[in-house]
């Protein structure tokens, strides 16, 4: 595309050239032999650049159509300017399936007059462009630009649907419900092994037990410890005051010491057991009711794990959070797509996972404000407040509901934003155009049919693509969540590390929105997964016994784990160029599916990493 805009805009200054030399010496040549001249060059240009591909004439091609037949305009204006073109992407794209098949034809007309003996190259304005397709109704995406592109409302409506990423510090929640206590003490009177140490006060004896030796049931029995009948007075003893975990308050020693991590794992697993079916949902039911209903429900399910006091309740709590938290990332994040305008789709779509990394700052914070467990769950149930205005600001897709053949409901929808967005000029027509469109939207639905999770495998190179993807999808969040369970093993302060951790996921989502500018999608990707993947290894034989060793190993681990950030960012996008547009959003359920598997497996990695999980 860049190239053919080159090319036309050098065919521009020629032709310009040749119309000021035809207006120099037309008082001793004719005019007309400048203007054959001009013409055929014209034509070859227009031929050579139509049997380019793609086939359909760019935003840099309509501007050479010539006007309707009595209209001129200045040579100022052939070369539109930046907020011109921006303005008229998406008529040109409308315009360009036409242009195609008769854009020969109407540039043999006469497009250059002489006029005092000056040749005026006429030419339509882009106002006029614009002005002409604006009425004209397509598609969904031509819904969006009449509605403001963007306006007012969608506006708030994408700030509102990103701020649903706040609900991203439930999956990393677990760094800081499981941290482990530095040991625990409690008093006894029966005789004392070597592993503990005693102090005296009258006939009581308080013995501290490091929390490392309390790893398995046959452990805590030499210190007359059992899991099932643990001592009165037992106390944990954290590096912070004011600091619990749900080891402390479930007593999760001893036989019990897998159920942090298992529910961890068991929160992804509700993730992976809905995935197939959030799709099914949002498309039979509608994404609304399916981010409200899963909103609402999380909001309850964060409110049971906070008066959750044993591990069996805390287990189903987590459970069936992480069901809901499923649906309602697959809502909120097609929402976001399909209201975003076409021209702003991809840095929308960056520009949301800034909140992401915004996100983790802000647990981070938290978790340092308020160390009890409890507190930080509180704080998490209260960040679903920002869900409460997308019962106003986030109605029904425009695309699923000329699906869903619903007109009247799009008519309505589209009135109730332009009142917001102060537009007073919708088409009068505009409840009949809705029609014609919601038919033809049923009659190519019908023509394309359904596509199932099975053609992901009905091809050689499908079947490959669908390898690709989820083992891709499953390495790097395994990599990545196991380094991040792991920031509170790493030298330094565990909510100073995850805060860091947090501001360092903003540089590779802009690294890799800039580096797709000049490099493939695949090459940045590789680059990424290559550094993270020597700074791990390398991190791995640092020694931590050197203080000087253990901080350039915390360092490094850091710079690979921004690293695995920017190869997750560009892991979407290469998604996308794998699979044919039909069954990209099944290529999406794969690659979520990895993802939730690499999310569970990261545990058991962690606790094989590091000897103290």
């Amino acid at each position: 595309m860049k190239f053919r805009q080159t090319c036309f805009r050098t065919f521009y200054r020629a032709r310009l050239f040749l119309s000021v030399l035809s207006s120099l010496i037309s008082p001793y040549f004719e005019t007309e032999i400048i203007r054959l001249t001009t013409h055929s060059f014209y034509h070859v240009v227009v031929f050579a650049m139509s049997t380019m591909r793609p086939r359909k004439f760019s935003l840099m091609e309509l501007q050479v159509l010539p006007p309707e037949k009595g209209r001129r305009s200045s040579s100022a204006q052939y070369l539109p300017s930046p907020e011109s073109i921006e303005r008229s992407k998406n008529a040109a794209r409308r315009l360009s399936a036409s242009i195609s098949e008769s854009a020969i034809t109407a540039l043999r007309r006469t497009s250059l007059t002489v006029r005092n003996n000056v040749s005026i190259i006429l030419l339509p304005t882009i106002d006029e462009v614009f002005e002409r397709e604006r009425t004209e109704l397509h598609d969904a995406d031509d819904l969006l630009r009449l509605l403001g592109n963007p306006g007012r409302f969608q506006l708030i409506q994408y700030m509102l649907l990103c701020l649903q990423f706040l609900a991203y510090m439930s999956d990393f929640s677990p760094v800081f419900f499981n941290l482990q206590p530095l040991g625990i003490t409690y008093p006894n009177r029966s005789l004392l092994d070597d592993g503990g140490e005693q102090e005296f006060g009258g006939n009581t004896t308080v013995m501290f037990v490091p929390f490392a030796q309390l790893k398995s049931a046959r452990s805590c029995q030499g210190f007359g410890l059992d899991s099932s009948n643990l001592p009165l007075g037992l106390q944990y003893v954290y590096p912070v005051a004011g600091q619990r975990s749900i080891i402390a308050d479930m007593n999760l020693i001893c036989g019990r010491m897998w159920i942090p991590s298992f529910g961890t794992v068991i929160y992804f697993l509700g993730h992976i057991l809905i995935s197939p079916f959030t799709g099914w949902v949002a498309d039979s039911y509608g994404r609304r009711p399916l981010l409200l209903g899963s909103n609402l429900m999380c909001t309850l399910l964060c409110i049971g794990i906070v008066f959750s006091r044993d591990h069996i309740s805390y287990l189903i709590l987590r459970f069936f959070h992480g069901v809901f938290r499923q649906g309602m990332n697959s809502a909120f994040w097609v929402l976001i797509m399909e209201w975003a305008p076409p021209q702003r789709r991809a840095t929308w779509a960056t520009s949301a996972w800034m909140f992401f990394a915004f996100t983790l700052v802000i647990e981070g914070v938290a978790a340092l404000l308020l160390p009890n467990w409890h507190h930080l769950q509180i704080f998490i149930t209260c960040a679903n407040v920002f869900a409460v205005p997308l019962i106003w600001f986030a109605p029904e897709s425009l695309k699923w509901l000329l699906l869903r053949n619903r007109p009247q409901e799009i008519l309505q929808i589209c009135q109730q934003i332009a009142k917001f967005n102060r537009i007073n000029d919708l088409p009068a027509d505009l409840g009949d155009t809705l029609d014609k469109m919601a038919k033809k939207y049923d009659e190519t639905q019908r023509k394309v049919g359904n596509y199932t999770l099975a053609d992901c495998f009905r091809t050689p190179y499908i079947r490959m693509a669908t390898f690709l993807c989820y083992s891709i999808s499953l390495t790097n969040t395994l990599a990545y969540f196991a380094m991040t369970l792991i920031l509170s093993e790493i030298f330094g302060d565990v909510y100073i590390n995850f805060i860091v951790s947090g501001v360092l996921e903003f540089v590779p989502r802009i690294v890799a929105l800039g580096c797709t500018f000049r490099l493939t999608n695949r090459t940045a990707f590789a680059i990424c997964v290559l550094i993270s993947s020597v700074l791990t290894v390398v991190s791995g034989l640092i020694p931590i016994v050197p203080v000087a060793a253990a901080i350039t190993q915390t360092v490094f681990v850091q710079i690979a784990r921004m690293c695995l950030s920017g190869a997750a960012s560009l892991n979407y996008a290469m998604t996308s160029e794998l699979y044919p547009t039909v069954i990209r959003n099944l290529g999406y359920s794969v690659m979520s599916v990895g993802l939730r598997t690499g999310f569970m497996l990261a545990p058991a990695v962690a606790a094989l990493v590091c000897p103290g999980n």
